[in-house]
């Protein structure tokens, strides 16, 4: 279901954000200035950067061997043993579980493959739906970042999910949780 990205997917991922533009723009201010076949291709070799030097990872959602959308850390802070991840999905293939199952295995690898002691999700006050998402997969709201972004005109506030490693609890270890 998820894959890291790569250098090929540009073409098929800028075509999903461009036919998805209006819809993901209203929570994802990064969304108007992806504007070309370049500015994605930018964004995946950034992305690869990150994630050879440890610093993040994204992973195209595919269905039907099709991207829908994407997954990813987008930032890893591996002192602290946490992870911050983000996600959006196309309009068409939302409300069905394709996110939180992602978001599952995403889980997965942040604890298993990067070893994080604790992941965080920030979302948008209003965005109902990555609520939604946050709360099926059991992360637990721990605070609020009043003033988070900038989006269309106005500051937001974002609210804080956390989830830490089960097995850092088994093993009766406290999750770091500095930054």
């Amino acid at each position: 279901m998820i894959r890291p990205l790569s250098l090929a997917d540009a073409p098929e991922l800028f075509d999903l954000v461009d036919a998805n533009r209006e819809y993901l723009r209203v929570w994802l201010p990064w969304v108007d200035a992806s504007r070309s076949k370049a500015d994605t291709l930018r964004f995946v070799r950034s992305s690869l950067r990150d994630f050879e030097a440890g610093r993040g990872m994204n992973c195209a959602v595919e269905e039907g061997g099709k991207i829908c959308g994407i997954c990813g850390f987008y930032s890893i802070h591996r002192i602290a043993g946490a992870g911050v991840i983000g996600y959006w999905i196309a309009r068409s293939h939302q409300g069905r579980g394709l996110m939180t199952q992602a978001c599952r295995e995403l889980e997965g690898i942040g604890f298993e493959h990067f070893g994080l002691e604790r992941i965080e999700i920030h979302i948008a006050r209003e965005n109902v739906a990555s609520l939604a998402v946050a709360r099926r997969l059991g992360y637990t709201k721990v605070s609020t970042i009043r003033d988070a972004a900038w989006l269309h005109g106005q500051y937001v506030d974002h609210l804080v999910f956390s989830k830490c490693n089960p097995e850092t609890f088994e093993k009766g270890a406290l999750p770091r949780t500095e930054f």
